[in-house]
């Protein structure tokens, strides 16, 4: 399995663990929050839902160098209980 597969995974597990679609009212388990995975050694990543005013609910990704904590990439998706969609921009923004 590829790392930003595992990191999807574990953040909605942490996050997000009943998969709620963002529709009606939000569960007792959804988080808030920036949550930061290793991505290897050098690199980490923030992950973070937000509702947008216009887009609705989206994850945030933030891609830092662990040592400065200088931000090397920033990006965003539709969507907080896809796997696939938060692995997707994962991966995108750790390239």
């Amino acid at each position: 399995m590829n790392i930003a597969l595992e990191i999807a995974k574990e953040h909605l597990e942490k996050a997000n663990p009943s998969m709620w679609d963002g529709t009606d009212s939000m569960p007792y388990d959804f988080r808030l929050g920036i949550f930061t995975y290793p991505m290897d050694d050098l690199m980490e990543i923030n992950i973070s839902f937000v509702l947008d005013d216009e887009d609705g609910w989206l994850h945030y990704c933030e891609l830092r160098e662990k040592g400065t904590g200088q931000v090397l990439g920033t990006l965003h998706g539709y969507g907080i209980d896809s796997v696939q969609n938060l692995a997707d921009t994962i991966e995108c923004c750790g390239m």
